[in-house]
């Protein structure tokens, strides 16, 4: 009957659900990537178990798989369920925050003089350069006794994969009207550790109240602006091709 069929699954939820409510807090590391594999390896332990118990009603109990009712297997199905949910769930977290599985276990052993420099650590941003119609929207700052002009920059935030998410995220915070926006390129700024600029260019249809703290300069004065050769390539560039990739 159904309702049987409802109070076994019910039961196995349950019963599986808080065992995984225990493993999850029990391991105590904020690496997902780890967190996943302990949890794969938990939750096949787990699954086993119940196959193993299926296997004994099998061989020793006489019972036919063919004759039970879908109850009958509810704690198998359960089990795998949460076992690949879990571990798939914080398999992603762990990628979306580009962590890996460790920092010091899997390594090769390698003596002093086989170890080759190493590439250069690299911090990421996004370089948004706002328009509409034909003005440009950009930030004024001070240097040197000197006022410049640029896009607006926004560091990777730790939890966040794809900059395309940051974007999103940037245009629904400030409630931005926006025709159109685009990937237009890419920036490297080679420092002790390189700067990775992912440049994007946002068509806005009105200018919000809250950003009228930036500049709007028609495109036409945009040459007799002081701009860092950083930010100079980076907007110019944008006005003439896409898919760019500067090295500054």
């Amino acid at each position: 009957m159904p309702w049987n069929i409802i109070t076994k699954f019910g039961a196995a939820i349950l019963m599986i659900g808080f065992v995984y409510f225990i493993l999850i807090r029990a391991i105590d590391t904020r690496n997902y990537k780890r967190k996943s594999l302990y949890l794969f390896i938990s939750g096949f332990i787990l699954f086993i178990f119940f196959i193993g118990g299926l296997v004994y009603d099998v061989y020793f109990g006489g019972i036919k798989l063919i004759d039970q009712p879908i109850g009958y297997y509810s704690f198998i199905i359960v089990s795998f369920v949460f076992w690949a949910f879990f571990s798939i769930f914080y398999l992603v977290k762990g990628i979306k925050n580009r962590q890996r599985f460790s920092s010091h276990f899997g390594k090769p052993t390698v003596k002093v003089r086989d170890v080759k420099p190493t590439i250069k650590d690299k911090k990421e941003f996004v370089y948004i350069i706002l328009k509409h119609e034909n003005d440009f929207l950009l930030q004024k700052y001070e240097q040197n006794n000197q006022e410049y002009y640029k896009g607006i920059v926004i560091k990777f935030p730790h939890n966040e994969y794809f900059h395309d998410e940051i974007i999103q995220k940037f245009i629904h915070q400030n409630q931005l009207d926006v025709i159109n926006y685009s990937h237009v390129g890419k920036a490297t700024k080679h420092l002790k550790e390189d700067h990775v600029y992912y440049c994007y260019k946002i068509f806005l249809s009105s200018i919000p109240s809250k950003f009228s703290n930036l500049n709007s300069i028609d495109s036409y004065n945009l040459v007799s602006c002081n701009l860092e050769e950083m930010d100079k390539k980076i907007i110019f560039t944008s006005v003439v091709e896409n898919n760019f990739d500067i090295n500054i």
